[in-house]
């Protein structure tokens, strides 16, 4: 949980001594206009044009250079972990500028009262969790003023602290106060400051100087980035803003500066946006601005192929159904379609939605009993001239009824993570500690055990945390960050569950989550850290070596304290979405960052949002193939909101979820299929009533009411199978354990069965039933319900299922004399002539028995059959079709007579002669085809059409030859 330095009011229990004393050593805070560092008589408000204050604090001395002591606890050092600063004019009015603080390190916390032309405040500045800064003399900040009326002077002003907002000069300290026990305010604790006087001077603003980009030439489908840089001759932050150009160019601010500033611009043009433009940028000081015009060409260049994430393995349960939402994207911007090319039966493909460059399809897998085991589907991807194929492993297990749940003695852990990290087949848990500078891992035993945690030292506590293959050695890694600094930790994975010690890498301050995604589309693993402090992002590209690029930070609003990814404008570029408060508002910001893919993103795209938004995940909520948005509302009444994607990185507004209770606290979401209806459903962690809501998803973007389980505090949340089921089970963190919550939506019970045909050739045809014998595989005792038996095999007769005859032929004992009960049960010989009289042929098939025991449980098993059909129907086939090497036309008839069977080319053309007699008798009929003509030439590949005359009729149909 992250933690803001405790300042609360002693005044009401304070004795008079203590709360009237006198400070010993003073602070200095002086503002200094003329951009020396010092405070001299030359520091002044001019009457016209600008004046730029810089605010300075020197903890360490006082005005005449003496070190500075602690009041009441004098061996503590005058650190500062936060400042908020007070400005007034008087003797006139003045316009204040927004303000630019300086402190690296700090960030905003809550929002200053508004300016008016007398009053200003600075707002709160604070250095992540438990950061403290050494004393010392520090530029806290800049602001611009214009003089009004009268003759306005710039003081620092205490301010009000017994007012309603209670806003005051201050900085804290690790040095207690005489009001807060750690914050030393002005008028109270220090005394020493030196604000500006009026001075009839001064001279107009004078306009920033933007140096003038260079034309830029890039090819279709790629990006390409230009730093720019501007100076202000009065010293004032500047801001770059695009003012025209192609919409595949951005521009953005990455550092105000105090007189000089940088930015950057980036262009990342689609196949479609070939050819040559003009653009325009500015750089404004607030008051004045200069700009520049440059070329901007697109150049068509070569296609690219297109893009499609790799899926990890996955298992699933039988009798449930699971859904897996596929984003491709094509970075020409041209149209991807979907293909399953391979794979069992019971996965389908569907595409859902598409944008120029970006599309969504969903896998769909139904597994049932039958087929349990391991098999593999493969899907690909095209944009019509390169095709990419992608192949995922799936293992179908019997569902189980567990329900258990485990806790494991542990630290005080924050966020979690499950990854198989000594590549056993199970989930482990890593965790970060909330009071330590650690990670622990945590090895699943089985059967809802967790081995002692390992530790493993890191930068910080309290962070994020993120796991992938970084190196691609085929172990798993770990990345955490540090929150108190500006850093991300990478712990590279042994295979064993260990990890090698953390190198760093540096982000913006303050990093909260972490988040693995592949921006730049190279087939390696990248980094995205939000950056609360810094109000950015930062982005690691990574080398597929275990070892990251610099970090490229990208403005992210005001501290963005909860971070998802994914294609939320479906252009097949992946996405950043942000939340966190709204700055100078009570509510909060929902922000995507459209990915340029290249680790870079174009302009932000805000929605404002109900609340104080806390974690978030993304999904698709609705099935439609746009990504959507849900969070934690932190703020009383806690709820969660779901935003349902546009798929342009827009939404429709927010919905907000039945609370569960008053008082609840929803503190962290993730999102799974609880309870395997192929719906995303949303899991929270309530913190107040110290359980875990689950609210069931529908399918078409509503939720059902929730339902808690659990009966202790769930801080960090994770979801993942830990026992192997297929079904996903929770994991959490409380304070001294790890909880493992295994699945406990109820599965229908199954068990395993072995099925036996007689061996050898099957011919239904000579009337004789086919009896299979089915036994328990691990249960001798074993006794099928006949009533429940059916058979099936698709596409192989007419009939695509049959059912043994009620009350008849049925047998249960011990029938292969193995010590087990078999349930022997016969299909009569008419019946299974028609599940196999489209066969034709002698072949193999897989059918597939499945039924219930008599004691509920269900089962199927697949049962190899070697079935002889060519004399099953009268009508003619060949079988192979295609034809490769060869192939037999067989048919029967019922009487005796005239018989002829021709093969015709596409063009009507008699190529063979394969039967011509006045007398052909009764019965079944086979015939080879080599694949050559009546000239003994061999035909070439093509489709060929036949037709045979028979006493039974006329038949005609099509067989395709290829070699």
């Amino acid at each position: 949980m992250r933690r803001r330095p405790f300042r609360s009011i002693l005044v009401a229990c304070l004795p008079l001594a203590l709360l009237f004393a006198s400070p010993a050593s003073a602070q200095y805070m002086y503002l200094d206009s003329n951009g020396d560092g010092v405070h001299t008589a030359a520091d002044l408000v001019h009457a016209i044009g600008p004046t730029v204050i810089d605010i300075w604090l020197d903890t360490a001395h006082n005005r005449d250079g003496s070190p500075t002591t602690c009041q009441y606890e004098p061996e503590k050092p005058l650190t500062i972990f936060s400042y908020d600063v007070i400005l007034l004019a008087t003797g006139g009015t003045v316009t204040y500028s927004s303000y630019t603080n300086l402190v690296s390190g700090m960030g905003p916390v809550g929002f200053p009262l508004p300016p008016d032309s007398v009053n200003f405040e600075s707002g709160p500045f604070y250095t992540p969790t438990s950061l403290v800064l050494p004393a010392g003399k520090y530029l806290l900040g800049t602001l611009t003023v214009y003089a009004g009326s009268g003759t306005p002077s710039v003081d620092i002003a205490p301010g009000d602290f017994f007012g309603p907002f209670g806003e005051m000069t201050e900085f804290g300290s690790l040095c207690g106060g005489s009001l807060y026990p750690n914050t030393l305010v002005l008028g109270t604790d220090w005394f020493d400051i030196d604000g500006l006087a009026y001075n009839a001077g001064g001279g107009p603003n004078q306009s920033p100087r933007l140096t003038p980009p260079i034309a830029m030439v890039v090819p279709t489908g790629g990006n390409a980035v230009q730093p720019i840089t501007a100076n202000d001759p009065d010293g004032q932050p500047l801001s770059f803003t695009k003012i025209s150009g192609p919409s595949f160019l951005y521009v953005t601010t990455l550092d105000r500066g105090t007189g000089t500033a940088r930015g950057e611009i980036r262009v990342a043009p689609f196949a479609s946006d070939a050819g040559s433009a003009s653009a325009s940028v500015s750089v404004s000081d607030g008051a004045a601005q200069d700009q520049a015009t440059f070329g901007v060409t697109a150049k068509r260049g070569r296609d690219h192929p297109p893009f499609l994430r790799s899926e990890p393995a996955l298992t699933l349960a039988a009798g449930q159904t699971r859904t897996l939402t596929l984003n491709a994207g094509d970075p020409d911007g041209g149209t991807v379609r979907f293909a399953k090319v391979s794979g069992p039966n019971f996965v389908g493909l569907r595409e859902l939605s598409s944008r120029p460059g970006g599309a969504s399809a969903v896998l769909t897998l139904s597994p049932t009993l039958c087929d349990v085991g391991s098999s593999q589907v493969s899907f690909s991807i095209t944009d019509g001239v390169s095709t990419l194929v992608r192949e995922m492993a799936l293992s179908v297990a019997l569902p189980v009824n567990d329900g258990t749940v485990g806790y494991h003695l542990a630290g005080f852990m924050h966020a979690i993570q499950l990854a198989d990290m000594n590549r056993d087949g199970m989930l482990d848990v890593v965790a970060v500690h909330e009071d330590q500078d650690e990670i622990s891992v945590y090895l699943n035993e089985g059967r809802d055990n967790l081995a002692l945690g390992v530790p493993y030292p890191v930068s910080g506590q309290d962070g994020g945390i993120a796991t992938g293959d970084f190196d691609e050695d085929g172990k798993m890694d770990v990345a955490v960050t540090d929150p108190a600094g500006a850093v991300v930790d990478l712990l590279l994975g042994k295979g064993d569950g260990t990890l090698l010690a953390a190198s760093h890498y540096a982000t913006g301050v303050g990093p909260g989550s972490v988040a693995v995604e592949d921006f730049n589309r190279d087939g390696h693993l990248d980094l995205i850290t939000n950056n609360e402090e810094a109000g950015t992002v930062s982005v690691l590209l990574g080398t597929g070596k275990g070892t990251f690029a610099p970090k490229h930070d990208s403005p992210a609003g005001f501290r963005p304290n909860a971070l998802a990814v994914g294609d939320f404008n479906l252009d097949g570029r992946p996405d950043a979405a942000v939340v966190g408060p709204e700055q100078g508002g009570l509510n909060g910001t929902l922000t995507v960052l459209p990915g340029l893919g290249d680790g870079t993103f174009g302009d932000g795209i805000q929605t404002s949002v109900q609340g104080y938004p806390f974690s978030v995940v993304a999904g698709d909520w609705n099935g439609d193939g746009r990504t959507d948005i849900a969070f934690t509302d932190i703020s009383p009444p806690s709820t969660v909101q779901t935003f349902l994607g546009h798929g342009d990185g827009t939404f429709e507004p927010g919905v907000a979820l039945a609370s569960p209770v008053e008082f609840s606290y929803l503190f962290v979401v993730v999102n799974g299929d609880l309870n395997g209806d192929g719906c995303q459903d949303l899991i929270v962690s309530d913190v107040d009533r110290l359980r875990l809501a689950t609210f069931l998803g529908t399918g078409n973007g509503t939720f059902a009411s929730p339902r808690f389980q659990g009966s202790r505090y769930a801080q960090g949340l994770a979801i993942g199978d830990m026992d192997r089921d297929g079904r996903p089970d929770l994991v959490g963190t409380a304070p001294m354990n790890i909880g493992l919550f295994m699945n406990t939506f109820s599965v229908s019970p199954s068990v395993e069965v072995d099925a036996s045909a007689p061996n050898g050739k099957f011919r239904p045809d000579q009337g004789t039933p086919m009896c299979v014998t089915i036994e328990g595989a691990h249960d001798p005792s074993l006794v099928i319900d006949p009533a429940t038996v059916v058979l099936r095999s698709e596409g192989t007769g007419s009939v695509g299922e049959i059912h043994p005859p009620a009350g008849k032929q049925v047998i249960a004992g011990d029938t292969n004399r193995n010590g087990k009960t078999g349930t022997r049960i016969c299909f009569p010989a008419e019946d299974v002539a028609a599940l196999f009289d489209q066969l034709g042929r002698t072949a193999h098939v897989t059918a597939q028995i499945s039924g219930s025991s008599i004691d509920g449980r269900l089962f199927c098993s697949n049962l190899d059959l070697l079935i002889d059909g060519r004399h099953l129907s009268a009508e003619p086939v060949f079988a192979p079709n295609p034809f490769n090497p060869s192939t037999r036309l067989t048919f029967s008839t019922q009487r005796e007579g005239p018989a002829k069977a021709f093969l015709f080319d596409v063009q009507g053309r008699r190529v063979r002669t394969l039967l011509d007699t006045a007398r052909l008798s009764a019965g079944p009929h086979d015939y080879r085809f080599d694949g050559k003509g009546d000239r003994g030439e061999t035909l070439p590949s093509s489709v060929y059409f036949y037709r045979v005359q028979s006493t039974e009729g006329t038949f005609e149909g099509r067989i395709i030859i290829l070699k």
